[in-house]
């Protein structure tokens, strides 16, 4: 399983919000709420779609989590 995790080590939820007209991604510390991909391929895909509609997410990276956590 895979996820992506910004900068201050927080994982994305899958969801995102609108404020003040603009997109924005949530991230949160590691729960249970983290949106998990099965697919390097698909969690690199969600990661260039982050990067692509924000100038804030530069630094986003996919990491390989352990099973059970």
């Amino acid at each position: 399983m895979y996820a992506i995790k910004n900068e201050h080590g927080d994982f994305y939820t899958g969801n995102d919000y609108i404020f003040q007209g603009e997109k924005y991604a949530n991230f949160t510390a590691y729960t249970d709420e983290v949106k998990t991909y099965r697919s390097l391929k698909i969690a690199e895909n969600v990661k260039k779609r982050l990067e692509t509609y924000s100038n804030v997410f530069r630094n986003l990276e996919v990491v390989a989590l352990v099973k059970g956590k």
